[in-house]
């Protein structure tokens, strides 16, 4: 028969450290509140700037998948066109932007002749849609015609001056009207 040995087991040893000096009872309390408490508001406020990453995230996804949608959209339907339907397609685009901004020079100089002619700022469009909607051809001679049957649209001089007053505030041929800017004038050269 064989002799077994008997060993001592320690089991203290084997045993986790709960960070107190022995594996009694005492050391079983719960330890202090080490967890962050937080308030609704905190809460909240990461909760939207989480959101508002993702959703930035999103975004920026949706954007590039369009770009290449797009770019997929035009390969296919310039795959089935052919060299010269592809180069009548640029030439509709360029003649297009090419009326666009012709449009756009008709009007700036529309714009110029109607200051040239008195027309204040404030009834340019005016002028110029009277102007386009005349029989005349040349812009100058529409915008004159349409001044010369309308001359509200003209500047007057008296805009230029200012308002005036009567002596008497009913005007008659005899009053002399007098200007408001040159009645401040009078008062201070005194």
């Amino acid at each position: 028969m064989t002799k077994l040995f008997k060993m001592p087991m320690r089991l203290q040893f084997f045993a986790e450290d709960l960070g107190g000096g022995g594996a009694g009872a005492d050391n079983l309390q719960d330890p202090p509140d080490q967890n962050k408490t937080f308030t609704q508001e905190e809460l909240d406020q990461v909760v939207a700037d989480r959101i508002a990453r993702e959703s930035k995230k999103a975004t920026k996804a949706q954007k590039d998948l369009q770009a290449k949608l797009d770019e997929a959209t035009a390969k296919l339907d310039n795959a089935g066109k052919s060299k010269e339907e592809q180069e009548n397609a640029d030439l509709e685009a360029l003649k297009g932007n090419l009326s666009a901004k012709e449009e756009e020079l008709a009007n700036t100089k529309a714009e110029l002749e109607a200051l040239k002619q008195g027309v204040p700022a404030d009834k340019f469009e005016k002028v110029i849609k009277l102007a386009k909607l005349s029989d005349e051809e040349d812009i100058e001679a529409a915008i004159a015609g349409v001044l010369e049957e309308f001359p509200m649209f003209k500047e007057s001089k008296e805009d230029e001056k200012g308002p005036y007053f009567s002596k008497k505030g009913n005007k008659s041929k005899d009053d002399k009207e007098t200007n408001a800017f040159e009645l401040v004038a009078k008062k201070y050269k005194k």
